[in-house]
């Protein structure tokens, strides 16, 4: 395991940071930078910030993020996000991973802005490891990318609305016979 230090990252024109081989990627800390200039492109999984609490972290500039390369987000009461002041470009394929955090509950999460997402549907929920109980939607624009989260009714609910509906039928139809 390493870190940067430096509170600047500086990915040049044509440069390729690549921190693919690294399993959990690279995160992001808190008031630290990272710059893409030109072409300059990122290669592996970007998280933001530590993986205990969600954070937003700014960059100021533009993100080139190569194909097959991810984005990891931890969410709980609230989720991180990713706001780049500049345009968001993906050469290929995103995957964009999830991890969950105490206070995880249903809503819609803002995982990233930018002035421009370009090709906003190269990105991807990765279903490894998601809780049960509820449903995901990768919410893609122009300029932001959300999650929204909704909970998955109990079979219980179920046989509950149908029991009414019997019951509102048999009303309906002695009704019906008077």
């Amino acid at each position: 395991a390493g870190a940067l230090a430096s509170s600047e990252i500086a990915i040049a024109d044509g440069a390729n940071f690549d921190v693919s081989a690294r399993t959990s990627g690279f995160r992001l800390a808190t008031g630290q930078n990272l710059e893409v200039a030109g072409t300059g492109l990122f290669t592996g999984t970007l998280g933001v910030g530590s993986d205990t609490t969600a954070e937003t972290i700014t960059l100021s500039d533009n993100l080139n993020l190569a194909s097959g390369s991810a984005l990891l987000f931890d969410l709980g009461a609230t989720g991180d996000q990713l706001a780049v002041t500049g345009n968001v470009s993906a050469a290929g394929s995103i995957s964009v991973h999830l991890n969950f955090l105490a206070g995880f509950t249903t809503g819609t999460y803002t995982l990233m802005s930018a002035a421009l997402i370009t090709d906003p549907g190269l990105f991807a929920l990765d279903e490894t490891g998601l809780l049960e109980g509820y449903n995901y939607n990768l919410l893609t624009s122009g300029s932001s990318l959300q999650l929204a989260v909704t909970a998955i009714p109990e079979p219980s609910t179920y046989a509950l609305l149908a029991g009414v509906l019997t019951l509102g039928l048999a009303v309906w139809r002695r009704r019906a016979r008077r």
